[in-house]
Parts: C-alpha cells; structure tokens; sequence
C-alpha cells in the first residue's frame, strides 16, 4: 500500500518539527517549515481552479524553492512536468503543448524567457513567478 506523498511530509513535520529539512547558503528550513510552505502553495494552486491531474510545469533553478514547488504540485494532486532551464523557448513551448500544462511554476529569473511563452501554449491557463524579493516568497 502506497503513501500520499502530503500525508508522508505531515509525518515527517510531525516526527522531525524543527530538525533540519534543508540547509543551503540561504539558511535553514525545519521539517515543520518546509511542510507548511509545501502545504501553502499545494493550497495556493488549488485556489487558482486546477483541477487534480491537470499537469503543472516546473521552470525553477537549482534552489530550495524547487523542491517547495515540487513536492507542492505532487501533495495537491497535481501531474509534475519538470523542465530544463537549459532549452530554449520553442523547446519549452514544444514540451508544455506536448504536457498540456495547466500551469507553470517558474522564476524571476526566467522572466524574459517565460514572456515569449505567453500566448504560445493554449492550455497554459496561470503562470506562478516566484523569487525577487530576496526572501524566497
């Protein structure tokens, strides 16, 4: 018998609270803060009017925020679609038509790249930026 992947993480916040889910130049995330901010955004996509299975791309550099996102879109069941931040826009407009992404999780930092995107993918229905302000919000 399988797992949900939310019900593990509310275990895990449960059975390790305030140890060490990650730890990287930007500091430390609890388990008990990693599954809120897992929980917030799993909530915060659901609010948009997805539906569970809609296939929901990841545009997000190598940092923690990845894994929130992740484990977010996978917890509120949701279909992840990880793409490489190393294609180029038809590549990605090429992978999110193939996918059908109902939405994509991306970062400032592709902000120009994610702009080309706009109009090119029909089912594209929300683009969720994160990062900028230097906090990881």
């Amino acid at each position: 018998m399988s797992m949900h992947i939310a019900t593990k993480w509310r275990e895990l916040a449960e059975r390790h609270g305030d140890h060490a889910a990650i730890v990287d130049d930007h500091g430390t995330w609890s388990y008990r803060a990693l599954h809120a901010r897992i929980a917030r955004l799993g909530n915060a996509l659901a609010g948009l009017g997805l539906s569970k299975g809609d296939p929901i791309a990841l545009l997000i550099p190598d940092i923690r925020e990845y894994l929130e996102a992740d484990y977010a879109i996978m917890s509120a069941g949701f279909v992840r679609v990880p793409l490489d931040p190393r294609l180029t826009g038809p590549e990605l407009v090429a992978l999110l038509r193939y996918a059908g992404a109902a939405a994509l999780v991306t970062h400032v930092a592709f902000a120009s790249t994610v702009a080309a995107l706009t109009g090119e993918v029909e089912s594209l229905r929300h683009i969720i930026s994160i990062g900028g302000d230097g906090s990881g919000g």
